[in-house]
């Protein structure tokens, strides 16, 4: 048995599944979820924490205020933000595309990570401001040059 485990959500990765003749349970979102590869749904879920949740969307609006913020579900990425850099660089990522609301809250599904990409030093940057202020109650990660991750 082979199983993906990506960042990503299942359904940026189901043509790679369908051209490998995959099947069964998938990491994504970084570990935050399983899902079935078959049916497209959660098999489990470890979401953000209301708590956590306020906690970081606090930290990233204090220390990058402008800074679009992308939030993960199981089956959708939502944002805030205009479109605009976050959708270009997801969308090279193969990503769908993000659905647009008014306000990050807690009427969306509860986000499993929450993901920033902009200038590479200023990510580095964010994300040791991140690490101090927050990183002892969530993790915070920078898994490529083009992403701060929550």
């Amino acid at each position: 048995m082979i199983c993906l485990a990506t960042g990503k959500l299942l359904a940026s990765v189901q043509p790679l599944l369908s051209d490998l003749r995959l099947s069964g349970t998938h990491i994504t979102c970084n570990g935050a979820a399983l899902m079935d590869a078959a049916t497209g749904a959660p098999v489990s879920t470890w979401p953000l924490s209301d708590a956590h949740v306020d906690l970081a969307l606090a930290a990233i609006s204090d220390l990058a205020p402008d800074m679009a913020i992308a939030w993960y579900t199981t089956d959708a990425i939502y944002t805030d933000a205009p479109w605009g850099p976050l959708d270009e660089a997801l969308a090279t990522y193969h990503e769908p595309a993000l659905r647009h609301v008014a306000r990050l809250d807690h009427t969306l599904p509860p986000p499993l990570k929450f993901l920033m990409t902009g200038d590479h030093a200023r990510l580095l940057t964010l994300r040791d401001a991140l690490l101090e202020r927050i990183g002892s109650v969530v993790t915070v990660v920078r898994i490529t040059s083009d992403f701060v991750e929550v």
